[in-house]
């Protein structure tokens, strides 16, 4: 059994946890705790006060398995620069604070008394050199210079590419990471990215939060069918922790054990066990999105043909191919696919 990176992508409102969630899950995974009591009372120490546990504020530096990122760091990177705001401060409570976008990029903290905009309008609406002083929430500038300037008029995967190849730096001296946490997938580009790179997916809820209105908080209304898990963050701390920790421990997924397959050409084809027990084991095949080709005997799937070589087949031998007979001890008795994310499972019989 060899190990691969295994992504976590967390969807949720402003407000519903998604960060809190991040840390708690960096926590639980990190390492092999006795009980939950000892890996909560570990929790606590060191994320004394939840609340400022964003992702930029990593408090746990000697935990090297488990990596959490945000798209929306690389954004507030971007607009600390830009407005001359410290970095900190756009983590914070981003609706109480202003800023003059269309002249010095004055900055406040005391509400203006009109002109305060959405990105939405100052985008489609108003006339940008117009000499009236229009003010935007550090949000809705969020929102205004992420989605309507970056994603919009440059590329809809800046943040995605941003992210990607800061997980692929990670990846290269990091050689014990296992898990990354993506804190932050508000659209349907974003959470592709997970499941493209076979992660798993979350939805967070939470009852006594207001929605607000702008296009990067409603996307994926919709699109229940993205997420293999719903979780609720409704009743506090302690209960959160208790709901995380069952889902950890109940889905061996998360442990993250992987077969490694025989690829040509440089391509990380590998299997993820999803469900084992006495009767069957049930792998995942993570191999590069939509490349697999498929073999059908009397309408049944018989082979799959990932990119880099046929590796998993129910026939002792794939006629012209240079498939192995039982290839990695991998002898498959029914093979189904998930029209939904594309993904294909393997189930393996126990020998008696």
């Amino acid at each position: 059994m060899t190990n691969n990176v295994l992504y976590i992508g967390l969807n949720g409102y402003a407000g519903a946890g998604k960060d809190t969630v991040a840390k708690m899950l960096k926590t639980i995974l990190s390492q092999d705790w006795n009980s939950l009591e000892e890996c909560k009372e570990y929790y606590y120490s060191i994320y004394t006060n939840p609340t400022i546990s964003a992702t930029y504020n990593d408090l746990d530096p000697q935990n090297t398995s488990v990596l959490c990122i945000a798209y929306a760091d690389q954004l507030k990177d971007i607009c600390a620069q830009m407005f001359g705001i410290p970095r900190q401060r756009w983590y914070q409570n981003k609706s109480t604070a202003w800023i003059c976008i269309n002249d010095n990029f004055q900055y406040t903290e005391i509400k203006p008394d009109d002109h305060i905009i959405t990105a939405e309008e100052y985008y489609y609406s108003l006339d940008k050199n117009d000499d009236t002083k229009y003010w935007m929430s550090l949000r809705e500038i969020l929102v205004y210079v992420g989605t309507y300037v970056l994603q919009s008029d440059v590329n809809q995967k800046t943040f995605v590419n941003i992210v990607r190849n800061k997980i692929k730096e990670e990846r290269f001296k990091n050689h014990n990471l296992k898990y990354v946490i993506v804190t932050d997938n508000r659209f349907t580009h974003e959470i592709d990215f997970i499941r493209e790179n076979n992660g798993i997916t979350m939805s967070i809820t939470r009852d006594s939060i207001q929605q607000l209105d702008n296009i990067a908080e409603h996307e994926l209304d919709d699109y229940e069918e993205y997420y293999d898990y719903i979780i609720d963050n409704s009743a506090g701390y302690d209960e959160l922790f208790s709901i995380l920790w069952d889902m950890v421990h109940e889905n061996i997924e998360f442990n993250n054990e992987t077969v490694d397959l025989y690829t040509r050409d440089n391509v990380n084809n590998y299997l993820r066990i999803i469900k084992d027990n006495n009767e069957e084991t049930v792998y995942k095949l993570c191999a590069p999105f939509k490349t697999q080709q498929l073999y059908m005997s009397n309408g049944v799937i018989s082979v799959i043909n990932p990119i880099g070589g046929p590796m998993i087949c129910i026939n002792e031998k794939i006629e012209g191919s240079e498939s192995y007979e039982n290839p990695d001890g991998i002898i498959p008795y029914k093979i189904e696919m998930n029209e939904i994310n594309n993904q294909f499972l393997i189930y393996e019989k126990k020998q008696p």
